[in-house]
């Protein structure tokens, strides 16, 4: 029993660390972030040393992009574009300078389409878009193709942080960039994006601060995310199979089902594995027939009828039998009709001075108003409830069934 509590508080802890990470952390440390009108940068500037002793400065701009080998989660080797804030001193990079037309060779200088010199800087390479390998003779390269210069397998030597100029209380103020400086862009609604300066237009509202660890480690958490479900799917199935297991030890007609159960899941596993094998085998087309066929299908009935059902509750529930049924029936006609042109057609008439009793437009207002302010009260309540039963199974205070308590 105490393992039990154990197992189940361990994964509690890190459903709720994912849910820490991903909801509660800001980006950046609120007592350092500076937020103001972005005006200009001056962009940073990552030396490298090749294998060959050259250095190539490469400031981060437009159509750079550095890359690293990391392992995926199959163990393969694959690039992974880093951001700027990112690179340390001693990485070993892959650095994309540009990218453009190839328009020939003119005195055995390569040129773009436009006749201009591409100079090649020592240790950069000419790649064709989309190869990996560099072409032995330049010449053979085809008029017009997309190519890149790249600086691979090189030595991170010095990095020279550049700075972003903002407008703030209508001063102009500069701030520094670093290894752990942010670079957001706001939105109206919902969280900012971390950008690299470059990516900014004058105008945007940025905010600008060190990191905060632990959201750094976001994708970490999610890694343990994925396990936790693939956790709960296998003791879902395992309490299944013990529970059907037990029918299939009686008589009667429970026993059918509870063999349909294992059937249909020894089915599905094979599906399942079958579907990472070659096209044009009988295991792919197995598995194909299996999800294509008869998931499928199987899918849009479930979903018909319930189109069914929710008309039929739609029905009871917009019965007027009060003020807000009336209120709650009148939102959702206008709601309906404001995604269609039928709505347009029923308004539109009114003319541009009263453009804002258009049916679209007050359909828009309702949703992004009211109901999102209902929707911001319901998840704030749900995330409330979701802590408190974090912290219940965390301190040891859940005495329910799951954790071997009463019911």
């Amino acid at each position: 029993m105490a393992a039990r509590r154990r197992f189940i508080a361990i994964l509690t802890f890190l459903a709720g660390l994912y849910f820490l990470l991903e909801f509660v952390l800001p980006p950046t440390v609120p007592g350092r972030t500076s937020r103001g009108i972005y005006l200009s940068h001056d962009p940073t500037v990552v030396r490298l040393r090749t294998g060959a002793g050259d250095f190539v400065d490469v400031a981060v701009r437009p159509g750079v992009e550095l890359s690293m080998m990391v392992r995926d989660p199959t163990g393969k080797l694959q690039a992974k574009v880093q951001r700027t804030r990112e690179v340390s001193v001693g990485e070993t990079l892959t650095a994309r300078t540009r990218t453009f037309v190839f328009g020939g060779l003119r005195n055995g200088l390569v040129v773009d389409a436009e006749g201009a010199v591409a100079a090649l800087r020592p240790g950069e390479q000419l790649y064709l878009d989309g190869s990996e390998e560099t072409p032995a003779d330049l010449a053979a390269l085809p008029i017009g193709s997309k190519v890149r210069v790249e600086v691979r397998s090189a030595r991170v030597a010095e990095v020279q942080w550049g700075s972003v100029t903002l407008l703030q209380n209508r001063e102009r103020a500069t701030i520094q960039l670093g290894p752990h400086v942010a670079v957001l862009r706001e939105k109206r609604k919902g969280t900012p994006d971390e950008i690299e300066p470059y990516e900014a237009r004058v105008g945007d509202t940025l905010a600008i601060g060190h990191t905060t660890f632990l959201r750094d480690q976001r994708d970490t958490a999610a890694q343990f995310n994925t396990v936790l479900g693939t956790l709960a799917l296998g003791m879902g199935l395992l309490s299944l199979a013990m529970v059907n297991g037990r029918k299939l030890k009686r008589s009667g007609e429970d026993r059918w089902v509870a063999l349909a159960f294992f059937a249909a899941v020894a089915v599905g596993v094979c599906a399942g594995v079958y579907k990472y094998y070659d096209p044009n085998t009988t295991e792919r087309a197995f598995s194909d027939t299996i999800v294509f066929r008869l998931l499928g299908p199987v899918g849009s009935t479930i979903f018909s009828l319930l189109a069914f059902y929710l008309a039929s509750a739609a029905y009871r529930a917009f019965r007027i039998r009060s003020a807000e049924a009336a209120l709650m029936m009148a939102t959702a006609l206008i709601v309906m009709l404001g995604q269609t042109p039928f709505g347009m057609y029923l308004t539109g008439w009114l003319g541009e001075q009263l453009k804002a009793l258009w049916l679209p437009n007050v359909a828009g207002w309702i949703l992004r108003v009211p109901n999102s302010a209902v929707v911001r009260g319901l998840i704030f309540g749900t995330m409330l409830g979701g802590i408190g039963t974090a912290l219940r199974y965390w301190l040891n205070l859940e005495k329910g069934s799951a954790m071997g308590g009463g019911d």
